[in-house]
Formats: structure tokens, C-alpha cells, sequence
């Protein structure tokens, strides 16, 4: 009962997002929000096409990485510290789904930034 609960929650809580996005596109916690959402998903047993979920989910965090980084209109400009906290928040779904060779290359640009130290 409690696996039909939470896989019932995550898709009540996809369709939520997704009437957020509709009105508001480029808002990047909403972004980011859904891009959770579908790795979240993806990563459950029963998951539908893991791979399509995957790809969705990448696509909603590289757009939240290019509101985060350059900013929205009407919005004040982005600091480094917002780059760093996209950058972060990217390479964390990388973790998550596996992709070390990607993972590293992330954390070698935060660790540019001085946020992390992280040997590899």
C-alpha cells in the first residue's frame, strides 16, 4: 500500500507542477522542482520508460540552469553564488542517476569556484 501511495503522490504532485510551469515557464524552482520529479520518478520500480524519464528530467535541469545562470526578466541579476547553486544542484542529479564521468567534471567547476574539495 505505501509503494502505491508514493508512486500515486509523485504523480499527483507532476500534474501540480505542471500547471505551475504553465504559468509561470522560466521560474527556476519550478523548474527544478519538476526535474526532481521526473528523476524521482524514474528511479522507481515500476517506472514507464526509465529512459524517457531520465531525459525529461535532464531537460527541466538544464533549463533551471539557464534561468539560474542568466537570469529571468524582471528579475534581479544572478550572483555566483546562484551559478554555483545550479551547477550543484545539476551535478547532484548526475550523482543520482549514476554518471560518475559527468559528475566529475561538475564538481572539478565548483571546485574552481572554491565551494567544494573534492579529490579525484
Amino acid at each position: 500500500m505505501l509503494a502505491y501511495v508514493s508512486e500515486r503522490l509523485l504523480i499527483v504532485q507532476q500534474d501540480y507542477y505542471a500547471r505551475a510551469y504553465s504559468v509561470v515557464p522560466t521560474h527556476p524552482m519550478i523548474l527544478l522542482s519538476i526535474g526532481i520529479a521526473y528523476l524521482h520518478r524514474s528511479m522507481q520500480r515500476q517506472a514507464n520508460n526509465r529512459q524517457l524519464q531520465i531525459l525529461q528530467a535532464m531537460y527541466f535541469f538544464f533549463e533551471y540552469r539557464k534561468y539560474k545562470i542568466h537570469g529571468q526578466e524582471g528579475a534581479p541579476k544572478p550572483t555566483w553564488l546562484d551559478e554555483q547553486e545550479a551547477e550543484f544542484n545539476v551535478a547532484r542529479a548526475f550523482q543520482q542517476i549514476g554518471m560518475q564521468f559527468l559528475l566529475d567534471c561538475t564538481f572539478m567547476q565548483l571546485a574552481c569556484y572554491g565551494i567544494l574539495s573534492y579529490s579525484i
